[in-house]
């Protein structure tokens, strides 16, 4: 009996060993993370994701800071998204190093370790670098002696005419300057071959403009008979110590990632992402905004909103890099207007947006038509043609009249010409835009609005003479509202075939003012559309609010300032049965495919969803600070992307990270929730009693 006990609980001790054994292995070979939060926000982003799959090259995430200047909660929340961000991607490495800590000497030199190991390829082609570097300087050193030579004997032969002899002499003495400098770069026995290299090549650029003053000087220089003959030696061996100190300064090696890490860590902290040199010869390398990253505590404590603002700056910041990092193909956005002035940018209309797109990896530029015929050259944006370019255009306000104080000013209506001609030939060159619309005022006179004329082709009519109006409650009754708000929603069957910006705003708020209904348009009425016409067009935003209407009679409602249409008496009004009514289509997405040309064009039956006052106020919730009205700059966000044809990057960002909301109960769920606890209770224990009785009897 003892022999079987002792058997069995050795059996037990032996398969607790193996299990615990096997669980440690398991463990430690595989990187599993789990969010049960019911918002995922211990998650990465759908953007994020998308843009650690788009990598291709091995990047890496260093992060030097001293730990203990740190504010605790956001260093923690800091830590989680690197950890989920190292564990997201097998191309995509996180290295933290405190660099107080007593770790932090050990944790830089693995860093180094690894570094020159991933350079062993060049660290192999130094040596020759340098030995090549060395035979470049030697014939430089024999050049120098024989111009200091020369130039003397040429001073010394020109003693009739003294200005010519003492710069004859300078230049002699410059030769024997130089001689001595590269003398003592070559003096080490053993240097470092980068180092050397680097030091001969950076001396030598700094000779090769002082030698081409020479050379020009020696040209024009007159000296006496004597000393022509050394005068023109000296100025032939300028010529080719230049020749030389150029060869020599071209010859330094691009910086190794252990040279750039080097420099960006010399003041001990730094946040950079790291990878290969880069096609055009830049060095792989991002610097991000440690101060960002992790600020201080005191300013941490002022503007920290909620919890989650941490991860999400982090997260931001890291997209932001990798993006700049690693993709030549980010798209730039061209904001195009028809205002007399350069203010996109400066007003503060579009600053909070252009932040945004900043750190999304996206530049912006700006084209007013009424200023340049044509669209800026973007050279320094784009200096090889590799970024798409994504025209947004804001439509001018067509009921405008001309300023009588300023006489270059045009009238709305010649503005918005002028926009129209200049989007047209945009659509002509197969050119993405964004195309928003105000209401317009041309239908009014029997023309057709210029904006909405360049869709009929494609098959799509906009009601620019008809936008919908809708009523609202307000503090004196119902009032008549031009500003709406839309929930997109998709089927879940529907999800699969939808435009993926559909899909990337789908549940987000979205704000819209004057928004005005888009139709197909019927063969007949659009005309036929030609082979390089041809155009798929997917509605992208429907609105559907009850007692809302498509309102002919705006025009005086809307040149009503805003703050004082609540008090019209004669503001256009609902009328039940009225046959305006929607759901309204206001924003559709346009690819056209033909013989010639392919573009894609997105219109938007509104001109002011992308401002920052349409989508910049925030509200708090779950000790958070949440977009009113995400939609809006997701919605632009996707645009961009999809006209750009980065379809692979559209996704949620994390400012659009969802919040655990309570859903308001409906007033059937309300009343049965009532009548549940007056009289559901009672009866429940009632019944639990008779039960109990009946079983105890």
């Amino acid at each position: 009996m003892r022999t079987t006990t002792l058997l069995k609980a050795g059996l037990f001790c032996a398969a607790s060993l193996i299990a615990a054994g096997a669980l440690s292995i398991a463990a430690t070979n595989t990187n599993v993370r789990l969010d049960l939060t019911l918002t995922r926000q211990h998650q990465l982003a759908d953007r994020t994701r998308a843009r650690l799959r788009a990598l291709d090259v091995p990047v890496e995430l260093v992060v030097a800071v001293a730990r203990d200047r740190l504010d605790r909660r956001d260093a923690d929340r800091v830590d989680d998204v690197l950890a989920a961000l190292d564990a997201a991607s097998d191309d995509f490495s996180v290295t933290v190093i405190d660099v107080t800590g007593p770790d932090g000497p050990e944790q830089f030199e693995a860093l180094i370790d690894r570094l020159e190991a991933r350079d062993e390829s060049g660290a192999q082609q130094r040596p020759a670098a340098a030995e090549r570097a060395r035979k470049e300087a030697g014939s430089l050193l024999w050049d120098l002696t024989s111009l200091d030579a020369a130039a003397t004997a040429a001073a010394q032969s020109s003693s009739a005419d003294p200005q010519a002899a003492a710069r004859l002499g300078e230049f002699a003495a410059f030769a024997r300057v130089a001689k001595r400098q590269i003398d003592e770069t070559l003096a080490p026995a053993d240097p470092d071959p980068s180092a050397l290299v680097r030091a001969l090549a950076d001396f030598a650029g700094k000779l090769v403009p002082q030698f081409q003053t020479m050379q020009d000087e020696l040209g024009a220089m007159t000296v006496p008979p004597r000393a022509r003959t050394r005068a023109a030696d000296a100025a032939r061996l300028a010529t080719t110590i230049r020749e030389r100190a150029q060869s020599l300064a071209n010859a330094a090696p691009p910086p190794t990632d252990l040279d750039r890490v080097a420099e960006a860590l010399a003041t001990g902290e730094a946040a950079l992402l790291i990878g290969p040199v880069r096609p055009d010869g830049a060095p792989g390398l991002v610097s991000l905004d440690l101060d960002a990253f992790y600020p201080p505590p005191a300013t941490a404590a002022i503007e920290r909103t909620g919890e989650a603002d941490a991860r999400i700056r982090a997260e931001q910041l890291v997209t932001q890099g990798l993006a700049v990092l690693t993709d030549d193909a980010r798209p730039i956005v061209v904001f195009t207007h028809g205002e007399a002035q350069r203010w996109v940018g400066k007003a503060g209309v579009l600053t909070a947006l252009i932040e945004r797109l900043s750190k999304a990896g996206i530049d912006a530029a700006e084209w007013p038509v009424l200023l340049d015929e044509q669209p800026p050259p973007l050279t320094d944006l784009n200096p090889r043609g590799e970024r798409p370019v994504v025209y947004a255009v804001i439509s001018p306000d067509s009921a405008a009249t001309s300023n009588p104080r300023a006489p270059e000013s045009k009238p709305g209506t010649e503005r918005t010409l002028r926009v129209a001609q200049a989007v047209g030939g945009l659509i002509e060159q197969g050119r993405p835009v964004l195309l928003g619309m105000n209401p317009s005022v041309f239908p009014t006179f029997g023309d057709d609005d210029p904006l909405a004329a360049l869709l009929e082709p494609f098959g799509v009519r906009v009601r620019s003479a008809a936008p919908v109006l809708s009523t609202a409650n307000a503090a004196l009754g119902p009032a008549t509202a031009w500003d709406m708000r839309i929930v997109p929603g998709l089927q879940d069957s529907a999800r699969a075939d939808a435009n993926p910006v559909a899909v990337a705003v789908d549940g987000l708020p979205f704000a819209i003012e004057w928004a005005l209904p888009i139709e197909r348009a019927d063969a007949g009425e659009s005309g036929e559309q030609g082979e390089d016409n041809r155009a798929t067009v997917e509605p992208l935003l429907t609105l559907d609010i009850p007692q809302s209407w498509s309102e002919s009679e705006w025009l005086a409602y809307w040149r009503t300032p805003r703050s004082q249409r609540a008090l019209l008496r004669d503001a256009p009004t609902y009328t039940e049965g009225d046959d305006r009514r929607g759901p309204f289509t206001v924003a559709v997405a346009i690819e056209r495919t033909g013989a010639t040309s392919a573009t894609r064009l997105i219109a938007v039956g509104s001109n002011t969803w992308f401002l920052d006052r349409a989508w910049r106020s925030q509200q708090t919730l779950a000790g958070r600070g949440v977009l009113t009205n995400p939609g809006n700059p997701e919605f632009f966000d996707a645009a961009v992307l999809w006209l750009a044809g980065r379809d692979d990057l559209i996704a949620v960002s994390p400012q659009a990270r969802p919040v655990a909301r309570i859903e308001p109960i409906s007033p059937g769920g309300l009343s049965v929730l009532r009548w549940s606890l007056i009289g559901g209770l009672p009866l429940t224990i009632l019944a639990v009693g008779g039960v109990w009785r009946l079983l105890r009897g």
